[in-house]
């Protein structure tokens, strides 16, 4: 047991310590990278940086990119990269923001018995839709598109 704990405490560590190295190889400034989740395999990472509008880029394209190459170095390294990137709770914050708009559309489509096509959108974000209408609530979700035109449809359930 106390083997395995110090497994994933040096494997999270290693994956702080890959994230450090790529924030001050692209020379960007931080404060602290925080784990959150510390005992848990899939641990979460809170880059803190007053340049946080840098590391996320436009729609988070930025975070996107350090996210992968991060999971594909700890990957190289440790053979795995269960883990998540947060910037200044970005990611957290951003999840929140499509939750509540994909309810406020959900009411909409519940009142107009109309369907509504959300806007294209990450997988990830994807995701958040689809587990927020998993329960009973009067509509399903559908994505539709290719690539980077993939998109929620929220529909009434029939």
């Amino acid at each position: 047991m106390i083997n395995e704990k110090e497994n994933i405490v040096s494997y999270h560590l290693e994956i702080k310590g890959v994230i450090e190295t790529l924030l001050n190889k692209l020379s960007v400034a931080f404060d602290e990278v925080e784990i959150l989740k510390f005992e848990d395999l899939d641990p979460k990472f809170v880059i803190k940086s007053s340049d946080s509008g840098l590391l996320i880029g436009y729609k988070g394209e930025h975070f996107k990119a350090l996210s992968h190459l991060a999971r594909k170095i700890v990957f190289k390294k440790t053979g795995q990269s269960k883990f998540n990137i947060d910037i200044n709770n970005y990611q957290e914050e951003n999840a929140k923001k499509i939750r509540d708009l994909a309810t406020l559309l959900s009411m909409q489509v519940l009142e107009s018995r109309k369907s509504v096509e959300m806007e294209p959108m990450s997988s990830y974000e994807r995701m958040i839709i689809h587990t927020l209408f998993t329960a009973d609530s009067g509509v399903v979700t559908e994505s539709v598109g290719e690539r980077n035109e993939r998109r929620i449809v929220i529909k009434i359930k029939k």
